[in-house]
């Protein structure tokens, strides 16, 4: 009897050892050892502009199943040198800040806080409307013309409009703009004729629709096209002198080609 009941005390003191053994560990292992974070696992570089005129954005979009990884690498930041005029092929330093208080915390060491990374990527200017793949200028024209259809009350309403009723939009003149500064994008800009009733008389008004970014990446940002009243002279008004007002207007900044 005696024996059966030590051999059961024997056992409940040795489980519960090794449950204290294995708490022990437990803790050490999620909250007491010093764990090493590569703080450039998952770095994303983003670039917006062209090639020559981009900078770039850091940030980390590690997915970790452990909470406190995830949310350490979030509140890293990242320095990047040079970031200005960035054309592919071009190195770039990255080094990486992190709050120590929460590192100490987590018990975390960050690693590799420095890297050297290539551009890449970017997208390259047109030398010329030649060199523009119909089908991209197409695409461009329709979401010219489908701002203009979405935001026709508003372009009423700005010249003094209101109660006009819109017929039709008209493109009557198309042409891309060479910057002449890699500092401005080049673009497509098209003059539309805006056909509209007011007091029982047809009427017309003259707008104009930029779309920048015209680059071989081929893709149209909708939310960077705009527009403008277009505001002829008397005398480009009399005989509708489109080409004399988009030289007056961007001669000096733009070469301009004429698409048909």
């Amino acid at each position: 009897m005696n024996k059966e009941k030590i051999k059961t005390k024997l056992t409940y003191f040795f489980s519960l050892s090794v449950i204290c053994i294995l708490l022990v560990l437990i803790t050490y292992i999620f909250f007491l050892r010093t764990i090493e974070v590569d703080v450039m696992q998952g770095l994303d570089i983003q670039y917006t502009g062209e090639n020559g005129m981009a900078l770039a954005v850091c940030k980390n979009n590690t997915l970790d199943i452990n909470q406190r990884t995830q949310d350490f690498l979030q509140s890293v930041t990242y320095t990047i040198a040079p970031n200005e005029n960035l054309s592919n092929g071009d190195v770039v330093h990255v080094s990486a800040s992190y709050d120590e208080q929460l590192a100490s915390q987590y018990h975390f060491k960050p690693v590799h806080l420095e890297a050297d990374i290539v551009v890449e990527g970017l997208n390259n200017r047109y030398d010329s409307l030649a060199d523009i793949d119909k089908k991209y200028i197409d695409k461009v024209l329709k979401a010219s013309l489908e701002y203009v259809e979405s935001n026709v009350e508003q372009i009423f309403e700005i010249n003094e409009q209101k109660e006009a009723e819109f017929i039709e939009a008209q493109s009557v003149y198309r042409v891309f703009m060479k910057s002449n500064s890699s500092k401005s994008s080049d673009r497509i800009l098209v003059i539309y004729r805006l056909i509209y009733e007011y007091q029982d008389s047809r009427m017309a008004l003259y707008y104009t629709v930029s779309v920048p970014e015209i680059n071989d990446g081929m893709k149209v940002d909708k939310q960077d096209i705009f527009g403008e009243k277009a505001y002829l002279s008397d005398n480009e008004w009399q005989i509708l002198n489109f080409d004399a007002y988009i030289q007056r207007v961007y001669g000096s900044q733009y070469n301009i080609e004429r698409i048909e």
